[in-house]
């Protein structure tokens, strides 16, 4: 039996609340429409229910980091938009949330210990997928603030990582092939 300080929380506390707000950013939503993309984003491995959701936009919207939209005939549903005090706010957050991200990259070493190399196969080449899938969704986005020198100075670096990794492959085929015959 695996001890219960052991067993992985869902998220790290506060993300949801810094998260609905990056949400809202985008887009007026109403909580269940925040909980569905939670869940899609994090392919079902997070879904925070109502008893978290809507507490914490009542919470956001009595600091002043959302206002409500009242519901239209349509949706019947109350929407919330961010304030500038919240957008405000999650500039501040996203710098501390970036550097947790970045820090979190070079913990995944220690981490990968822990997995059997199967296992860890999987997990890396799942990681280099979504990993591919968010750079070309950056790069792609109408939304995207990157300079389109920004983009192809990322657009280079990344085709000498996969040259250089392609190489790799390619250098370990060939021997395992080798190895076979």
């Amino acid at each position: 039996m695996i001890d219960g300080w052991l067993k992985p929380q869902s998220a790290p506390r506060g993300l949801l609340r810094y998260y609905i707000l990056r949400k809202i950013k985008d887009q007026q939503l109403h909580g269940y429409q925040l909980i569905r993309s939670i869940e899609e984003k994090s392919r079902g491995a997070w879904r925070p229910g109502p008893g978290s959701v809507y507490p914490i936009l009542r919470e956001l919207v009595s600091e002043g980091y959302l206002r409500e939209v009242k519901p239209t005939k349509t949706s019947g549903r109350t929407v919330y938009e961010i304030t500038e005090k919240g957008s405000e706010r999650l500039g501040e957050v996203s710098r501390i949330i970036t550097e947790a991200a970045e820090k979190l990259q070079d913990m995944k070493q220690i981490l990968y210990d822990f997995a059997e190399p199967n296992s860890l196969a999987a997990m890396c080449l799942k990681g280099v997928r979504m990993n591919a899938q968010m750079l070309r969704k950056l790069v792609e986005s109408k939304q995207s603030k990157m300079s389109p020198r920004e983009k192809e100075a990322l657009l280079m670096d990344l085709r000498n990582t996969l040259r250089q990794e392609k190489a790799w492959v390619d250098r370990r085929l060939s021997k395992t092939r080798r190895g076979r015959s």
